[in-house]
């Protein structure tokens, strides 16, 4: 069989973000401060250098093949079997580029938070949809978007199959399963709760002078207990304080969000360093009081 094994893909894909995150290491470590006062937007950086690596190694400047394809005999084509244009790479890396440099990404924006989520889920059931149903034809949903194929490398003329029938009812299903899913998911995101607190925290980030912070929001359960978490990154090491922390609590959660037992305790983890997408470095100080003991650190 002409076309790349599925296995060989996805150890030369690992092989790839490997290179890639190591470079990317080591910009985030000579310019941490610098990346933690622009936050989210320093993805940008993961995504124009993930454009670029396999954009154009991907393409015929490259050879098509990135340092891990080539590792593992592989390459990608154009269906007429001639190695795929600039234009051509720089089109299939796009959704992986995307995908790499939003992961994990939070932006106090409800619509963007959901977006990326949909954005997620759509393309992980696609890669396992294709993964299982349409290995055989040596393409993936990035293979579909820019007409491409990956083959093994000694190989130089090939058939590309025809898509069955069924390709597109699949595609439109892992689209609608992961719609249903994010909105399973919205009812507990977009919470009365929730959102009071997301409110409070865009009026409060001004006052509090940390515009451009990340806050993220957890409840898990401890001993059928249920547990509320703050999690904010900052943009300033000098906003590592206990007393800042009291600051965001009382700020945010005591103007806008209630049903905390008066007696339960609050953890609130203040973050500082970067987070690109592919690699993050982020240190955490952590906080715990009960209501009345955040209260009284900020009379």
């Amino acid at each position: 069989m002409p076309f790349a094994p599925i296995w060989r893909r996805l150890i030369a894909f690992l092989i790839d973000c490997i290179l890639l995150g190591l470079l990317l290491m080591v910009i985030g470590l000579a310019f941490t401060d610098w990346l933690a006062v622009i936050g989210n937007w320093g993805r940008l950086i993961t995504l124009s250098s993930a454009l670029v690596y396999f954009g154009v190694l991907d393409s015929s400047d490259g050879g098509g093949q990135t340092f891990g394809k080539k590792f593992l005999k592989i390459e990608v084509r154009a269906t007429d079997c001639s190695l795929p244009s600039l234009r051509i790479g720089m089109i299939r890396s796009l959704p992986i580029a995307v995908m790499i440099s939003a992961n994990g990404m939070v932006t106090n924006i409800v619509w963007i938070d959901l977006i990326f989520s949909f954005a997620w889920s759509s393309f992980a059931l696609l890669l396992l949809y294709m993964t299982i149903f349409y290995r055989k034809q040596g393409r993936l949903p990035q293979d579909l978007l820019a007409g491409t194929v990956v083959v093994m490398d000694t190989v130089r003329y090939f058939d590309v199959v025809e898509s069955k029938r069924w390709l597109n009812i699949g595609i439109i299903a892992c689209v609608l399963i992961a719609l249903v899913v994010g909105i399973y998911q919205v009812r507990d995101y977009v919470s009365e709760s929730a959102r009071n607190s997301r409110v409070a925290w865009g009026g409060m980030q001004e006052k509090l002078d940390l515009n451009g912070a990340i806050l993220n929001i957890q409840k898990v359960t401890i001993n059928n207990q249920s547990h509320f978490a703050v999690n904010v990154v900052v943009n300033n090491k000098k906003f590592l304080s206990e007393v800042m922390a009291a600051r965001v609590v009382n700020a945010i959660f005591w103007e806008g969000f209630s049903g905390i037992p008066a007696d339960e305790k609050l953890t609130v983890n203040l973050g500082y360093g970067f987070n690109l997408g592919l690699v993050q470095s982020v240190s955490w100080t952590s906080f715990q009081h009960t209501q009345a003991e955040w209260a009284a650190l900020v009379d």
